[in-house]
């Protein structure tokens, strides 16, 4: 089968199957792309990964996109129309400077979802794998409590709190605080060991800012008003224990 009449069939495919079967879709949507991808035509392969992008922002998208971009020698430019997109819902026009792609050749045929800008789960995303923290809290202290979308529960509050907590200990210690207490009060086996990998990690950051005083506080608070828990108060005590081990 030749190009032209591959794409064609493509084309045709995702025009068929869009509305009722999307996984297909995106399957003939990668394929096509892969044939770009193999002509090095890198322009329009990074035009195709903007089209998802702006349809389903993520970071995975993004990263897709940036790889594609690089490799166009255009991304600076992309970046900058991407997360302007990402902080206002503005989508940059093709052909119209300073966005250097073109029209992705593949329109999506079914309606976007509405974008509440900013995305703030996206830009903590980025951030965090950027490694710019600056930019991780201030998305994170313009986020919604309980952001649909976003990997949502604790292991995403745990993420942010790591990405913070080399250059705002405090925060990345407010928020795993937060998180330990949260579980405590879910009242199970099970939340309280959840809690300890919290509370360790309260542990490590206030022995590096020699604020030992402050943990045994902390652990001796949560301890009385917990008392009645046995089986958290076994594990705070074990707690406890490892810090006089350490300390010695």
């Amino acid at each position: 089968m030749g190009g032209s009449s591959a794409e064609q069939w493509i084309r045709k495919g995702i025009a068929a199957t869009e509305k009722r079967w999307p996984g297909i879709a995106g399957q003939l949507r990668t394929a096509f792309r892969e044939m770009r991808e193999r002509q090095q035509n890198w322009l329009s392969v990074a035009a195709l990964h903007a089209e998802e992008c702006f349809r389903e922002p993520s970071l995975q998208t993004f990263q897709a996109l940036q790889k594609a971009a690089q490799r166009a020698g255009v991304w600076p430019a992309v970046r900058a129309a991407v997360m302007h997109h990402l902080e206002t819902g503005a989508r940059p026009q093709p052909s119209t400077p300073p966005w250097p792609l073109p029209e992705s050749e593949l329109k999506a045929t079914t309606e976007r979802l509405p974008i509440h800008p900013p995305l703030t789960d996206t830009l903590i995303d980025i951030a965090i794998a950027e490694k710019r923290p600056d930019e991780v809290l201030r998305w994170y202290d313009r986020r919604k409590p309980r952001s649909r979308g976003w990997d949502s529960g604790w292991f995403a509050e745990d993420r942010v709190a790591e990405a913070l907590v080399k250059t705002y200990p405090e925060r990345a210690l407010a928020i795993w605080k937060r998180l330990a207490e949260a579980q405590i009060a879910l009242t199970n086996p099970k939340a309280y060991e959840q809690a300890a990998g919290y509370l360790r990690k309260v542990h490590r950051v206030l022995k590096q800012l020699g604020k030992e005083q402050d943990w045994s506080r902390y652990l001796a608070a949560l301890r009385r008003a917990n008392e009645r828990k046995r089986r958290l108060v076994q594990i705070l005590d074990t707690l406890a224990g490892r810090r006089i081990i350490e300390g010695l």
